[in-house]
């Protein structure tokens, strides 16, 4: 008889910026696959980063018309409830202490107020 080790697990590294909301969307998607994800041995990494730095998002850009219909319909169709902010947000200080955070136990439950509250209670980050 043969024993075979458990298989390592998989950690997935997840990108994120507070200012985004397709980022909060995939944070509650992810929050609902989390059973599964642990019961295949996956875990999640969430990383801040800033997307000024990599799209053409500026602080302050107003977020209307097209830009804000699709935010909208892409929460639709993922079934999560969002208020969408009117332009992109400073995320920088909520940021900061989220890399402070980073690999701690608080993390997750910074993430989780700094995203409630910018996208289910309508707070600004600026």
């Amino acid at each position: 008889m043969t024993t075979q080790d458990p298989p390592q697990p998989v950690v997935v590294g997840v990108y994120y910026d507070f200012a985004s909301s397709l980022c909060f969307m995939a944070h509650r998607i992810m929050d609902r696959l989390a059973p599964e994800l642990s019961e295949q041995g996956v875990s999640l990494s969430w990383q801040p980063l800033d997307l000024t730095a990599l799209t053409d998002w500026r602080r302050g850009d107003p977020i209307r018309g097209a830009r804000r219909q699709r935010i909208l319909q892409v929460s639709r169709d993922l079934d999560v409830t969002v208020t969408a902010p009117r332009h992109w947000m400073d995320s920088r200080a909520a940021m900061l202490v989220a890399l402070e955070l980073a690999e701690s136990e608080h993390e997750p439950a910074w993430r989780e107020a700094v995203f409630s509250r910018v996208y289910e209670d309508g707070a600004c980050l600026d």
